[in-house]
Protein backbone atom coordinates (compact mmCIF):
# COMPACT_ATOMS: atom_id res chain seq x y z
CA UNK A 1 0.00 0.00 0.00
CA UNK A 2 2.52 2.54 1.14
CA UNK A 3 5.39 3.36 -1.41
CA UNK A 4 8.73 3.01 -0.24
CA UNK A 5 9.60 6.77 0.71
CA UNK A 6 12.30 8.62 -1.06
CA UNK A 7 14.70 11.83 0.14
CA UNK A 8 13.31 15.23 -0.39
CA UNK A 9 14.20 18.28 0.40
CA UNK A 10 14.03 18.58 4.20
CA UNK A 11 12.30 15.83 4.88
CA UNK A 12 11.04 12.66 2.91
CA UNK A 13 8.14 11.86 0.92
CA UNK A 14 5.98 9.19 1.09
CA UNK A 15 2.94 8.43 -1.28
CA UNK A 16 -0.31 5.82 -1.29
CA UNK A 17 -2.83 5.05 -3.27
CA UNK A 18 -6.27 3.26 -2.37
CA UNK A 19 -9.22 1.69 -4.33
CA UNK A 20 -12.55 0.50 -3.93
CA UNK A 21 -11.02 -3.06 -2.00
CA UNK A 22 -8.51 -0.31 0.43
CA UNK A 23 -5.54 -1.74 -1.84
CA UNK A 24 -3.39 -0.65 -4.70
CA UNK A 25 -5.39 -3.11 -7.08
CA UNK A 26 -6.50 -1.22 -10.34
CA UNK A 27 -6.57 2.16 -10.59
CA UNK A 28 -6.70 3.63 -6.85
CA UNK A 29 -9.95 6.29 -6.32
CA UNK A 30 -7.73 8.18 -3.97
CA UNK A 31 -3.83 9.11 -3.51
CA UNK A 32 -1.91 11.16 -1.69
CA UNK A 33 1.74 11.69 -1.54
CA UNK A 34 3.38 13.63 1.39
CA UNK A 35 5.94 16.26 1.50
CA UNK A 36 7.84 16.67 4.52
CA UNK A 37 10.12 19.85 5.59
CA UNK A 38 10.90 20.43 9.14
CA UNK A 39 8.36 23.13 9.51
CA UNK A 40 5.94 22.66 6.65
CA UNK A 41 4.20 19.91 5.44
CA UNK A 42 2.37 19.58 1.87
CA UNK A 43 -0.16 16.77 1.36
CA UNK A 44 -1.27 16.73 -2.60
CA UNK A 45 -4.63 14.54 -2.71
CA UNK A 46 -5.77 13.28 -5.88
CA UNK A 47 -8.88 11.01 -6.93
CA UNK A 48 -12.08 10.98 -5.31
CA UNK A 49 -12.64 12.08 -1.61
CA UNK A 50 -15.91 10.60 -0.14
CA UNK A 51 -17.86 8.06 1.45
CA UNK A 52 -15.74 5.44 -0.44
CA UNK A 53 -12.17 6.70 0.52
CA UNK A 54 -13.27 7.59 4.61
CA UNK A 55 -11.57 5.44 6.27
CA UNK A 56 -8.04 6.14 4.34
CA UNK A 57 -8.59 9.77 4.50
CA UNK A 58 -9.43 9.59 8.29
CA UNK A 59 -5.74 7.51 8.35
CA UNK A 60 -3.86 9.96 6.39
CA UNK A 61 -5.38 12.79 8.63
CA UNK A 62 -4.58 11.10 12.04
CA UNK A 63 -0.76 10.48 10.58
CA UNK A 64 -0.54 14.20 9.76
CA UNK A 65 -1.76 15.40 13.40
CA UNK A 66 1.07 13.75 14.48
CA UNK A 67 3.98 16.04 12.55
CA UNK A 68 5.35 18.34 14.43
CA UNK A 69 5.04 21.06 11.01
CA UNK A 70 3.75 24.30 11.84
CA UNK A 71 2.26 24.69 8.58
CA UNK A 72 0.19 21.80 6.54
CA UNK A 73 -0.88 22.75 3.35
CA UNK A 74 -3.65 20.80 1.73
CA UNK A 75 -3.55 20.89 -2.19
CA UNK A 76 -6.56 19.23 -3.95
CA UNK A 77 -5.78 20.53 -7.28
CA UNK A 78 -6.39 17.05 -8.62
CA UNK A 79 -8.97 16.32 -6.46
CA UNK A 80 -12.02 15.35 -9.07
CA UNK A 81 -14.72 14.87 -6.66
CA UNK A 82 -15.37 15.39 -2.97
CA UNK A 83 -18.63 14.98 -0.56
CA UNK A 84 -19.77 15.95 2.52
CA UNK A 85 -17.41 13.12 4.29
CA UNK A 86 -14.28 14.15 3.11
CA UNK A 87 -15.24 18.07 3.40
CA UNK A 88 -16.29 17.36 7.00
CA UNK A 89 -12.47 15.05 7.25
CA UNK A 90 -11.02 18.20 6.08
CA UNK A 91 -12.81 20.26 9.19
CA UNK A 92 -11.44 18.02 11.25
CA UNK A 93 -7.97 18.15 10.54
CA UNK A 94 -8.27 22.20 10.36
CA UNK A 95 -10.06 22.13 14.09
CA UNK A 96 -6.88 19.42 15.28
CA UNK A 97 -4.24 22.01 14.10
CA UNK A 98 -5.84 25.09 15.82
CA UNK A 99 -6.09 23.08 18.71
CA UNK A 100 -2.66 22.61 18.58
CA UNK A 101 -1.60 25.89 17.71
CA UNK A 102 -0.83 25.17 14.47
CA UNK A 103 -1.91 26.09 10.58
CA UNK A 104 -3.83 23.96 7.92
CA UNK A 105 -4.83 25.35 4.95
CA UNK A 106 -6.20 24.19 1.42
CA UNK A 107 -5.05 25.26 -2.08
CA UNK A 108 -6.06 24.24 -5.32
CA UNK A 109 -9.83 24.22 -5.21
CA UNK A 110 -11.37 24.09 -8.69
CA UNK A 111 -14.66 22.78 -10.33
CA UNK A 112 -16.97 20.48 -8.22
CA UNK A 113 -14.76 21.08 -5.27
CA UNK A 114 -14.38 24.73 -4.84
CA UNK A 115 -18.63 24.76 -5.76
CA UNK A 116 -18.46 22.38 -2.55
CA UNK A 117 -16.16 24.65 -0.54
CA UNK A 118 -18.16 27.62 -0.91
CA UNK A 119 -21.41 26.25 -0.25
CA UNK A 120 -20.23 25.12 2.86
CA UNK A 121 -18.50 28.90 3.77
CA UNK A 122 -15.11 27.23 4.39
CA UNK A 123 -13.53 29.85 3.25
CA UNK A 124 -11.09 30.21 6.08
CA UNK A 125 -9.41 26.95 5.16
CA UNK A 126 -8.06 28.55 1.89
CA UNK A 127 -4.67 29.47 1.69
CA UNK A 128 -3.51 31.91 -0.75
CA UNK A 129 -0.19 31.47 -2.79
CA UNK A 130 2.03 33.86 -0.52
CA UNK A 131 0.27 32.15 2.76
CA UNK A 132 0.51 28.61 1.46
CA UNK A 133 4.15 29.70 0.83
CA UNK A 134 4.07 26.64 -1.79
CA UNK A 135 5.11 26.01 -4.68
CA UNK A 136 5.80 22.55 -6.67
CA UNK A 137 9.74 21.54 -5.33
CA UNK A 138 9.85 23.85 -2.36
CA UNK A 139 8.23 22.75 0.28
CA UNK A 140 8.97 25.55 3.31
CA UNK A 141 10.93 27.76 1.47
CA UNK A 142 13.42 25.30 1.14
CA UNK A 143 13.73 24.34 -3.02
Amino acid sequence: MTQPTVPFVGGWRMSVGFSDQGACSGAPRFNASLRIAPDRLLVHLSGELDLGSEVEIRALFDKIAGHEAAVTVVDLSQVTFIDAHGIGLIVAAYRSAVEHGRVLGVVGLQGIVAHMFRLSHLDALVLTEPQAHYREGDVGGQG
